[in-house]
């Protein structure tokens, strides 16, 4: 099937943004890329967030808008150049799936909803704008994606209820190797990190918190955001300086590092919509805290325990969540083992080809 995507791409792949929906993009177009088998032939991306003409890693052609053109007219445009047999929509909720309906003889389109976060009054300071656009966009889908079934549910509180078939496929997860040795030998015992955005829904200083009576503990903090100040404040008026750190932004490197010495992995978000964090962390041997749903999600997905799932996010809650995992005797190469071949990248494209080709 020829396919053109359309959404932001990982850095390494020329984007000058971050994050999980560039990430799950760019990974799904190379592992297609190398494996013509799977089905999918990837004429080109609509990269919404590079200005660069082909991928640096994969040589797709990158389609963007003319000078002065549309959306609807650029869409139009790449459609009638490249004779597409589907268009995948990573989030509908922009002027991309607004310009749907301004597109004669629309080729099967497939929308990606990677989160409805997107979407909140508290997100888009021209709310219902966004929510506007996907209304307008799942009319003029064939099929919907989405990566949990508690963000499929969530459509029915913005009164969406779309007639076309939706599927649930998780996403997938590139990792290095590890050795052995250094994968068991470096840990500390009671490190608990956190990997995220300083952000509210986020929940760092219910962790922060948390940490005043885990005594025996310490805690590294990697990620910035608009609570870092706030997050400071706390650490020093509590004297907690000598058990948590704050590491700011930290590279790709230094992260596998920091986790590789850590003991357990601690994101008490009160939202998320899946966070490849979490694979992440689980792929260095940590059992994972964090967003109900979404733990529960992973481990119905692996098949083992891998943490603890918080239904209520309140300091005292983390605090016993992660009495509860550090009690247990975690096997962290079966976790690792798991985790990395369940959410390979080449099982979880051909997931998403198969549902592509035949919805």
């Amino acid at each position: 099937m020829r396919l053109i995507s359309v959404g932001s791409v990982e850095s390494e792949h020329g984007g000058k943004t971050t994050g999980g929906v560039a990430r799950t993009h760019s990974l799904l177009t190379k592992t297609w890329v190398s494996n013509p088998e799977l089905g999918i032939e990837v004429v080109g991306v609509v990269a919404t967030n590079t200005k660069l003409s082909k991928d640096p890693v994969t040589g797709v052609p990158y389609f963007s808008k003319n000078e002065g053109e549309s959306q609807a007219s650029a869409l139009s445009r790449i459609i009638d150049e490249n004779n597409p047999d589907c268009i995948l929509l990573h989030h509908i909720a922009t002027g991309w799936g607004w310009s749907l309906q301004n597109i004669p003889n629309l080729p099967k389109v497939i929308g990606f909803v990677h989160s409805w976060r997107i979407t909140w009054e508290e997100y888009d300071s021209n709310f219902p704008k966004k929510l506007d656009f996907a209304k307008m966009a799942i009319g003029h889908l064939d099929s919907l994606l989405y990566h949990t079934n508690h963000c499929a549910n969530e459509m029915s509180a913005f009164g969406i209820f779309p007639s076309c078939p939706i599927s649930i496929i998780p996403p997938p997860l590139e990792t290095g190797y590890f050795d052995e040795e250094d994968f068991t030998s470096q840990r500390e015992s009671f490190h608990i990190v956190y990997l995220g955005n300083l952000l509210e829904h986020k929940n760092a200083m219910g962790l922060v918190k948390a940490m005043k009576n885990l005594d025996d503990m310490k805690l590294t903090i990697m990620g910035s955001g608009e609570l870092e100040k706030e997050l400071r404040d706390y650490i020093i008026e509590n004297e907690l300086e000598n058990r948590i750190s704050l590491s700011g932004h930290v590279s790709d490197e230094e992260v596998s590092e920091i986790f590789l010495k850590a003991d357990i992995f601690c994101a008490p978000s009160r939202y998320e919509q899946f966070s490849l964090v979490y694979l992440e962390a689980l792929a260095h041997g940590l059992p994972v805290v964090g967003y109900g749903p979404t733990i529960d999600a992973i481990r119905n997905e692996i098949g083992i325990e891998c943490g603890f799932s918080l239904e209520d996010y309140s300091p005292e809650s983390i605090q016993g969540a992660i009495k509860e995992v550090r009690s247990r005797k975690w096997d962290r190469v079966l976790l690792r083992d798991k985790v990395t071949s369940v959410f390979s990248p080449i099982l979880i494209a051909k997931r998403f080809a198969d549902s592509i080709i035949h919805q």
